[in-house]
């Protein structure tokens, strides 16, 4: 019932390309970017726009970890409720390097990106090799669309895209993704846990699943409500399942509760979508969830479930 294994490096090529190649070039040649070395953490938004619709590409960067997501919409501002909350995302760990010149664009410092999981599925870590400058509350990163793709040192991109503007999402005051400020753990984990499957369209898939891995990632919030990201991981034979849950929720005396919309995916292809909801408490490092998941398409399954989760280091 669960699957994941894709060609990672080329769906990790393909996602930064597709935020690299919607505005086209320009002349820059004036455009002179004195980047700050020290202020890439923080959440940083690309809206790509299309005719009718729109997608949303989000770098988050805190400590030393990264998390790279997508959202679509159904407009062409990026604005409103998300499609399919997030998706196509990327964690791991970065390191900032020296002062690089970038061609006509002045003082990019080199950023070094090791992938750990690939559209929600832990892979074999292998390095990005990016550059990245920054001016004011922008973000530019180098482009990757040709030969100069970031598989590679010698090929690490040596130019800024700066048709490209990540905004920095700023708003003193309030809590901002990627800079959680509650009482919980940045991230959770867990191993070798069960869930239980009910009125699927085949009865075979019904009963109790052992699961490899769990994580519980928070986006944003604080010790009232918060974003966070649940990734559910199968490993099976050749194939890797996973169960993505984006939820939104909120805390009161170390109780959890919420909803999510979820999707599952074999080897990185959607097979069901669907919503539910998750109680949690929280004690200490330990933070246990239960959860109610019903398909909405594909498939019909209620997925059930109480996992115990540890805080993790990062």
């Amino acid at each position: 019932m669960f699957n994941k294994s894709i060609l990672y490096k080329l769906a990790f090529t393909f996602v930064l390309t597709l935020t690299l190649i919607a505005c086209g070039g320009g002349d820059d040649g004036d455009v002179v970017v004195i980047p700050e070395k020290t202020s890439l953490p923080g959440t940083w938004h690309f809206c790509n726009e299309f005719e009718a619709t729109s997608s949303q590409f989000t770098y988050i960067f805190t400590g030393t970890r990264f998390t790279k997501l997508k959202s679509d919409y159904l407009n062409n501002s990026c604005s409103g409720p998300a499609a399919n909350g997030f998706d196509e995302l990327h964690t791991g760990t970065y390191t900032i390097g020296t002062q690089t010149n970038s061609g006509s664009e002045i003082g990019a410092f080199l950023l070094n990106m090791e992938i750990e999981t690939a559209f929600g599925v832990p892979v074999d870590p292998y390095m990005f090799y990016q550059i990245y400058g920054i001016a004011g509350n922008v973000l530019y990163l180098g482009d990757n669309t040709g030969s100069q793709d970031g598989f590679s040192a010698i090929n690490r991109p040596n130019s800024l895209l700066l048709s490209e503007d990540y905004i920095r999402e700023a708003s003193p005051g309030s809590p901002q993704p990627g800079d959680y400020t509650g009482s919980l753990a940045a991230n959770y984990s867990a191993s070798n846990f069960i869930i239980t499957l009910s009125g699927c369209m085949d009865p075979l898939n019904n009963g109790d699943v052992t699961l490899d891995t769990a994580s519980f990632s928070m986006v944003s919030g604080d010790d009232t409500s918060y974003q966070a990201i649940a990734i559910y991981t199968l490993n099976a034979g050749p194939n890797v399942l996973t169960l993505t849950h984006s939820i939104t929720g909120s805390i009161s005396a170390g109780n959890l509760i919420g909803s999510f919309t979820s999707v599952f995916a074999v080897n990185g292809s959607t097979q069901n979508t669907g919503d539910g909801t998750f109680s949690g408490t929280l004690s200490g490092d330990s933070l246990n969830i239960s959860f109610i998941d019903q398909d909405r398409t594909g498939d019909t399954c209620q997925t059930v479930s109480s996992i115990d989760f540890i805080a993790s280091a990062n």
